[in-house]
């Protein structure tokens, strides 16, 4: 899914808090966990390799011959490999989820190259001329472990990670996004009247007037199904489970993306047994300068062993020209529900949660003068609008608050979807 917001009148600042969140990581144990990750690293792909072999996807079907010779010759190189680094194992593993339980919940990464340098200069031209358009894309990756990847039909997941990051990437150089940009900057004047995506669901002008009548949402955003992935300023990711692979994925991503939250998760046997982070990511070219992660408390089956939860950015995208105390926010929320509730109603109860931490993180990080030009919900929630099963679910006071811009209401989508 891809939001698209206007906005005007906005000038780059810096914050301190913004600078003290992406500062890379120290202390003994950030160390220690990067230590004990990387002695892991053997036995965890040599365990999932093993057992990946005895798992068939549909492309393999179509070759048994050759998947029959796999599994004679690698069983006992992969089976040697795993018992060789099984001691190693066995110490460090208890120190992985030892560190995991007592480290924050989430890491944050900042990597600056020429072309970010470039881009932030492009943004804030734009930007402060009027002509810059939000945007926020959404996906669901599937970078999990090899074992976990199979189940689900998808195989090396390395050089997925390494494509996928890849694609985007190039999707956001060769976008012309940036021409439409720089030539909309040269015909229009700057006096144009904003507009900016509330919470409520409502659209307003973003600049310095407060008093601004407003239009519902569904009048000023239309909505299509294209082929095209254009330029956006954040990128929310889930499933990407696997920390080893995201790495692959994050070094694309910081080529366009400077600010990077990632490895979120709270990690304890109440929670996911120590397994699973939340695979949740959130990407910006704008700095980040409020970040939180909570797990969600309620969950059955396979859910047990993910931290499933709700990651919580708040973005600085500027300041007022009237008034530069007054900064320009946006506030992007990316989660996870739970898959295969079955009759279990787990995810009202996760929705509840969820709008309960967003006023929460809301009330803790808005400072006074603040103007909060868009604030959005997105990710992988597992329910749609029209099953009966999902009827408590697509009918949640969450749809009060915020606008799905797909929908019409309960049971109903707009034209657009393809869904009625």
């Amino acid at each position: 899914m891809i939001y698209r917001f206007y906005a005007i009148n906005i000038k780059e600042v810096e914050d301190k808090t913004a600078k003290m969140l992406f500062t890379p990581e120290s202390g003994l144990a950030h160390h220690c966990l990067l230590i004990s990750r990387c002695l892991l690293y053997p036995s965890y792909v040599s365990f999932n390799c093993l057992l990946s072999l005895y798992i068939t996807t549909f492309q393999e079907e179509k070759t048994p011959n050759y998947v029959l010779l796999k599994k004679i010759f690698l069983t006992p190189v992969y089976a040697a490999f795993f018992v060789l680094f099984l001691p190693i194992m066995l110490v460090f593993l208890p120190i992985r989820c030892a560190l995991l339980y007592v480290r924050r919940p989430f890491m944050c990464s900042q990597h600056h190259t020429p072309y970010t340098d470039w881009q932030t200069q492009v943004l804030k031209n734009a930007i402060d001329k009027g002509f810059h358009k939000f945007g926020v894309a959404t996906a669901n990756l599937c970078l999990m472990p090899e074992l976990a990847s199979k189940m689900n039909h998808l195989t090396n997941v390395s050089y997925r990670a390494r494509k996928i990051g890849e694609k985007i990437i190039t999707s956001q150089f060769f976008d012309r996004e940036w021409e439409k940009e720089e030539l909309e900057m040269k015909m229009y004047s700057s006096n144009i009247e904003a507009k900016s995506c509330r919470e409520n669901g409502l659209i307003g002008c973003a600049g310095d007037n407060t008093e601004n009548q407003q239009k519902p949402v569904d009048q000023c955003l239309e909505g299509d199904v294209s082929t095209d992935f254009p330029v956006v300023d954040v990128f929310a990711i889930q499933e990407a489970w696997s920390s080893y692979q995201n790495k692959l994925l994050i070094q694309q991503l910081q080529k366009i993306f400077p600010y990077i939250v990632h490895d979120a998760g709270v990690h304890a046997f109440r929670n996911n047994a120590f397994f699973l982070n939340s695979g949740l990511l959130i990407a910006s070219k704008h700095p980040i300068s409020a970040v939180d992660f909570k797990a969600y408390t309620c969950f059955v089956k396979h859910g047990k062993l993910l931290s499933n939860g709700l990651l919580m950015t708040q973005l600085l995208l500027g300041s007022s020209k009237a008034n530069n105390r007054n900064r320009y926010i946006g506030y992007v929320f990316n989660t996870h529900l739970q898959s295969y509730q079955g009759k279990d109603q787990i995810i009202p109860k996760q929705l509840d949660e969820m709008l309960d931490w967003i006023k929460q993180f809301k009330a803790e990080n808005t400072k006074f003068g603040d103007i909060e030009l868009f604030c959005l919900v997105c990710g992988d929630f597992n329910f749609d609008n029209f099953s009966p099963a999902d009827r408590e679910s697509s009918q949640h006071p969450l749809f009060t608050e915020f606008s799905d811009f797909c929908r019409v209401q309960a049971n109903l989508d707009k034209s657009w979807t393809g869904q009625n």
